[in-house]
């Protein structure tokens, strides 16, 4: 699977004259740029657990967790995880709602839990059911390893070249339309791999604002 580095070398053979014009950073904010738009399609459903620490209230997410993206929070009903103990659902609740009840909610990048455990509330399980983000990619990790599945990962390099093509006081139409015309192509498999993924189990893949008989 090509890193970030790889990517962007392969921009560069593709446009050579673009490194003048458009930095790494540029370059690669249009690969996260890519990355955000296709992801929805992409995405799958991750577990996210921890334990309950005693008067504490403010835990750490995932780091490819985001707030709107979580399915369901649940917390054990037992400190003894033998699989025999039961589960109580968490809901969301907003910043200018009232905690109340069981539920969560956004704690500025981290979560919060409601009602604050006990004194003697540490290690009940909580079980974080949630949709992956993508890594956002950077000049400063270049070895990293874009989210988009592998046999997709071309669609970051078309939509790069594609937007440098495009941009400037002369841009090339006929390289952009070259650029785009493979953007679309992968990017009409990447749905229908989706699709055919949802036709199979339908609440696999869906997200709590869209739903999943949204396109």
């Amino acid at each position: 699977m090509p890193s970030v580095q790889q990517l962007l070398n392969d921009v560069r053979i593709r446009m050579p004259g673009s490194t003048a014009t458009f930095t790494d950073g540029v370059v690669v904010g249009y690969m996260n740029d890519c990355q955000n738009e296709i992801f929805r399609y992409m995405a799958s459903t991750d577990i996210y657990e921890f334990d309950t620490i005693a008067s504490q209230a403010i835990y750490n997410m995932a780091s490819d967790m985001e707030i709107d993206k979580i399915n369901s929070v649940q917390m054990s009903d037992s400190t003894v995880i033998d699989g025999t103990e039961g589960y109580v659902t968490y809901e969301f609740t907003g910043i200018n709602e009232t905690l109340s009840g069981n539920c969560y909610y956004d704690a500025l990048g981290q979560i919060g839990i409601y009602p604050v455990p006990s004194t003697s509330g540490s290690g009940y399980k909580v079980k974080i059911h949630y949709e992956a983000s993508p890594v956002q990619l950077s000049t400063n990790t270049l070895s990293t390893i874009p989210s988009v599945n592998d046999e997709y990962q071309d669609i970051l390099k078309w939509r790069a070249c594609r937007d440098i093509a495009g941009s400037g006081n002369s841009p090339d139409t006929s390289l952009t339309m070259y650029y785009q015309g493979l953007y679309d192509k992968l990017f009409k498999m990447i749905k229908m791999d989706f699709y055919k993924r949802r036709a199979k189990n339908p609440r696999e893949n869906y997200s709590r604002s869209e739903g999943w008989w949204n396109g």
